[in-house]
């Protein structure tokens, strides 16, 4: 895995959109879907890429010129930038659901600790302010 990343820098790989050529770098911040800049727009730019390139001759095998290495290792790149973010988004998506949960319980604790109070005796009230 870290050794495409390597790859990428030491070939200075780019990749193509409709506002010019981005770094690998550049594909961690572009949307994933939304906009004329976005991933899965880059993916399946480099996906269309690679099913053109499958069949170039019926006579030589194993055409495997700079152009497609290119290619595949730029499908990589994005496939695992994909899946990263994709998995990122799943874990803010749980931490914000298990945030919420955990506040709507000390709501109801509050609430029933209010509850307790408003049952307790002026006497048992009185002996808490005394105790505080």
């Amino acid at each position: 895995m870290d050794g495409m990343f390597e790859q990428a820098s030491r070939l200075n790989l780019r990749f193509h959109s409709c506002k010019g050529l981005l770094t690998v770098e550049d594909l961690w911040d572009i949307p994933m879907t939304k906009g004329p800049v976005n991933i899965d727009y880059i993916a399946k730019d480099i996906y269309q890429g690679l099913k053109d390139d499958e069949v170039e001759s019926f006579v030589v095998e194993n055409q495997d010129t700079i152009g497609k290495q290119m290619l595949r290792l730029q499908f990589e790149i994005v496939k695992h930038i994909i899946k990263t973010r994709l998995e990122e988004i799943d874990v803010l998506k749980n931490a914000q659901a298990k945030k919420l949960k955990k506040q709507k319980i000390m709501a109801i604790i509050g609430d029933k600790q209010d509850e307790s109070l408003k049952s307790a005796s002026i006497e048992e009230l009185q002996k808490m302010i005394d105790d505080i």
